[in-house]
């Protein structure tokens, strides 16, 4: 059994080549990555690629520069590579000004907007069953009620819905958030939704849950930052570190275990570690992270409470 976990961010062209290779899934931002997106949609059409495809509204990018995300144009957009993408994002609204406390009456307010976008861009788009609606941590909890007892005009629920955790919190209280969230869903009337937990790299919250898919930034962030993602950890590998203490070079053991680690997956260790001739280490790191946690996914295992199964998909 698998988990679509999609690989947020965009990188060098080789990374990218070797993402398609590996049949990651892939979300996109509207704002920013059309060129990337077209790119993708193009070879997908032609048959080049299968790789699924989720276009996110760019609603938070926009919201940091105190833009607003055009709906009637992001629809039109969209609607253009409606048989190439898998999924696509509402665009939710965001309270307040970025960087300035919001008021109470702004938190309230933004998720009865954000629905009535939903609501909008239902009436438009050209496969509501791949429209997304995004119920945010903080936000009252009738609000994802709604979604869940939400039906059209045929009786049908809402079949996937956003779930997207306030990543300013601790882990711990992400995870309290996270038991009430399934709980609710367990109790409504459509209890066998589909869920995406947006911007979650926790492979604890990720197994913990039964989220259908995620997307996360992860595996190129800590590439940058000279790290590779393991089974057991993040690991520091960059030799620009190598002077650290928390550095694999630090403890010799480690480091045999590691370089027959990595080599299960088809890489050396050194070239994680140092720049040659042929490769850099980076891209090797983000490319070595790619590999790691779309094997994840593929071998997915959930181990929450069972409780919280969803008929046919466990």
């Amino acid at each position: 059994m698998g988990f679509d976990l999609y690989f947020a961010g965009n990188s060098y062209n080789e990374v990218m080549e070797y993402a398609k290779e590996k049949k990651v899934c892939k979300l996109f931002t509207q704002m920013g990555e059309r060129k990337a997106i077209n790119n993708w949609c193009d070879e997908k059409r032609e048959g080049k690629i299968n790789n699924k495809i989720f276009v996110d509204s760019g609603a938070y990018t926009a919201h940091t520069q105190g833009k607003e995300v055009n709906v009637d144009e992001y629809i039109s957009y969209v609607n253009g590579i409606d048989s190439e993408i898998d999924l696509l994002a509402q665009v939710d609204k965001i309270p307040g000004r970025f960087g300035v406390l919001r008021t109470k009456e702004e938190l309230l307010a933004a998720p009865k907007e954000s629905w009535n976008n939903y609501l909008y861009m239902r009436d438009k788009v050209k496969s509501v069953e791949k429209l997304v609606p995004i119920f945010h941590q903080d936000e009252d909890f009738r609000w994802l009620k709604n979604m869940l007892e939400y039906k059209d005009e045929n009786g049908n629920h809402i079949p996937y819905i956003g779930i997207s955790s306030s990543k300013d919190k601790a882990p711990k209280y992400r995870e309290a958030w996270y038991w009430k969230v399934f709980a609710t869903i367990q109790a409504s009337s459509n209890p066998n939704v589909k869920t995406h937990s947006f911007g979650t790299s926790s492979i604890r919250h990720l197994e913990l849950f039964p989220f259908t898919s995620s997307d996360a930034t992860s595996w190129v962030r800590g590439a940058a930052f000279g790290s590779i993602t393991t089974d057991f950890g993040t690991i520091l590998v960059s030799g620009i570190q190598d002077k650290d203490k928390r550095h694999i070079n630090a403890c010799p053991i480690s480091y045999k275990a590691l370089e027959e680690y990595v080599n299960k997956y088809g890489f050396n260790l050194k070239e994680l570690i140092y720049d040659s001739e042929e490769s850099k280490a980076h891209i090797k790191r983000q490319c070595f992270n790619i590999a790691y946690l779309q094997n994840w996914a593929d071998n997915y295992e959930y181990k929450g409470p069972k409780s919280f199964i969803r008929k046919g998909l466990f």
